[in-house]
């Protein structure tokens, strides 16, 4: 997250709050609920379009969560930050879960295994001679199943290691409340419409 604060010529202060991982969830529950609320109806286009959008938002939070945490375990145990950095940018998700869930497993948890991978590979590895399964596949029950299996493990790996999914940005800006009036801009203000 990122906070700017700007003070004006007449004394006014403005505070611009940003978190790309919280921006991310805000983005992929908009997209997840416009799915359910488009019609269902054979072929539902509109729907198959706000599910596929909502996965890809989906799996880039994960991937944001998953990333930072990786950062700061990484500096717990006093590795050299290029070098991690390095690892981050070079292994796929499924072996930066791994190794949260070592290092959960290490303190004392049993970390289940989950099929997040099979759902976002669907998507992300798609080919033409799966087109149509994949549209077939996609829907609201199976992007709620992917979302509690990823948040579960989500919840249970930060909890263990003690780190958060994201600050709230909005509490943030509500935070500093006691600058005096300002003018409160947070990045994961709801869409007004597509």
């Amino acid at each position: 997250m990122q906070i700017e604060v700007t003070i004006g010529s007449d004394g006014n202060i403005a505070v611009l709050t940003v978190s790309t991982i919280e921006d991310l969830w805000h983005d992929y529950q908009y997209f997840r609920d416009a799915a359910t609320a488009a019609s269902s109806e054979e072929p539902a286009f509109e729907q198959k379009r706000f599910l596929r959008a909502a996965l890809v938002l989906f799996v880039a939070h994960c991937a944001g969560v998953v990333d930072s945490w990786c950062r700061k375990q990484l500096a717990r145990e006093a590795e050299n930050s290029e070098q991690g950095e390095n690892w981050i940018r070079h292994q796929c998700l499924e072996v930066k879960c791994k190794y949260l869930s070592d290092r959960a497993n290490l303190a004392g948890l049993q970390v289940p295994e989950f099929g997040f991978k099979r759902l976002r590979n669907r998507i992300v590895h798609a080919t033409d001679e799966k087109d149509l399964e994949i549209f077939r596949a996609l829907s609201p029950s199976l992007l709620r199943e992917a979302e509690t299996d990823m948040t579960e493990w989500l919840d249970l790996i930060g909890g263990t290691l003690g780190y958060e999914r994201f600050l709230s940005t909005r509490k943030e800006v509500e935070d500093s409340s006691d600058l005096g009036p300002i003018t409160k801009s947070v990045s994961t203000e709801p869409p007004t419409g597509i």
